[in-house]
Formats: structure tokens, sequence, C-alpha cells
């Protein structure tokens, strides 16, 4: 079902309000609170915009017996489809992932993230506010899924629902990949990257090892440095790639 609305986000001064609020010991206003209350609570003002929202593409809340992993990569399907238009220069506006985190998306992102007793402060800024690109990528309730989506749509087009659930298998598997721009960037890299995550996790459902994978990004790394990955083919890094994955695994390293 498809029902757009246009999107009214927070002025940049009243995300820095609730900013300032969230880092000055007054976090737990802004976490309990919906965003109307909070709009009368602090005078919060709102701009129009050429966003675009399909309020028909809701997301799914954690649920028992179901892992959020499995959860995350369904989410992220349905943020690209609730948001159609949203460009990537687009997705770097922190004022709509603060709109959404505590509007539209309020009960998601207080269930998907339940706060502790403590460091209120540190667990709201980072999955309410989003002004970096790690905290848009990694922490943030909305936008993180909406990012995680967009990669995967990118680089993984016809395959992307088993690529989602390879992508969001281990938040180690993310973070690795994601926290290294120069190899992330890299069409043929991310390409192969993706495909061997999802033909060794998913379809060859080979579990998950937290160092056996750093050891294999470490080799990466030491590979990016003494070759043009940008110039070669997604066959010659699938060639590179594919043989110190498998290594890693355990498998040896021919996958033949």
């Amino acid at each position: 079902m498809s029902s757009y609305v246009g999107v009214r986000v927070l002025t940049a001064d009243s995300v820095d309000r609730l900013r300032s609020e969230a880092t000055g010991g007054h976090a737990d206003r802004v976490w309990e609170a919906n965003l109307e209350d909070l709009a009368s609570k602090f005078e919060l003002k709102f701009v129009e915009t050429e966003y675009s929202l399909n309020l028909g593409q809701g997301l799914l809340l954690p649920s028992s017996g179901t892992p959020n992993r499995v959860l995350d990569a369904e989410n992220a399907k349905r943020m690209l489809a609730a948001l159609p238009s949203l460009t990537p220069a687009d997705a770097t506006d922190e004022r709509l992932w603060v709109t959404l985190a505590l509007g539209a998306y309020r009960e998601y992102t207080v269930a998907r993230w339940p706060k502790g007793p403590s460091s209120t402060g540190n667990h709201v800024v980072n999955h309410v506010f989003a002004s970096t690109a790690r905290g848009r990528e990694r922490d943030h309730a909305i936008a993180r899924l909406w990012w995680s989506g967009h990669y995967v749509q990118r680089h993984a087009p016809d395959q992307i629902e088993s690529t989602l659930r390879a992508f969001f298998l281990n938040s180690q598997l993310s973070v690795d990949l994601l926290g290294r721009p120069n190899l992330a960037t890299v069409g043929p890299v991310a390409r192969v990257c993706l495909k061997l995550f999802r033909k060794y996790y998913i379809d060859l459902d080979h579990p998950f090892d937290r160092d056996s994978f750093q050891a294999f990004f470490k080799g990466m790394d030491l590979m990016a440095g003494r070759t043009a990955v940008g110039a070669l083919s997604d066959r010659h890094i699938e060639e590179l790639l594919e043989p110190r994955f498998r290594e890693h695994l355990g498998l040896g390293t021919s996958p033949h």
C-alpha cells in the first residue's frame, strides 16, 4: 500500500536545541517524549521539504524469536521503499533523520534500541542524531537502514534480499567494510565482497567468525596498498579475494 506524504523536518536550530538537551544531562526529555510534545516544550520549528515518505512502508518491530539482524535486513529494504526518491546527497541531511527517528518511526526507534539505566546521553546521541557519515551509516536508528539498503542496492541490485541478509549477519561485517572507504567505495571491490558474503554466509551457511573476518580485511588493506584495485575488473578482484576469503574461513584456497 502506498500513502505518500510530504515531510516537514525540524530546522537545523531545532535539531541543535534537542542535541543540547541530550548532551546536557537531559537526554531522557528527548528520548521519552514524542515529537509533537517536544515541539511544544522546546518551541521547535519545522520547514517544508521536497522529501516524500511512503507511510505505507512501516518498519517491523523487534519480536521474540526473530533475530534483530533478520529484522534489520527486511527494514532496510522497507526504508528504501519508504523514501524512493531520496538521493545520497539528500540522505546526508541530519534534519530528516532526527525528524523521522523522533516522529514517524519513533515507536521503532525506542523498540529497536532500548536504552539501559546509564549513559542515556550517549545512547540518544548515537541513535537519534546523525551529524557524521559514521553515525548515519552505523548508529542512527533510521539512517543506517537506508544507507545499508542503498549500498546493497547499488552494488548487488539483482540479489538485494539475500545480500542484505548477509550484510546484517553480524555488525562487524558492515563496520569492517564501510569503515574502509578506500575499499568500500571501489565498485569492483564492493560487488565482489558482497558476493562472497552472500555466497558463503547465506547460500553455503558458513558460520561467521569475527577473528577470521577481521584477518581477511587486514589482508585486503595490504593488497590495496600495493595494487590499484580500482583499475581491476570484477573477475580479477574475485580471483584475488575469494582464495583469501576461503582460507580465513578454513576452507582451503580453491572453490573447486
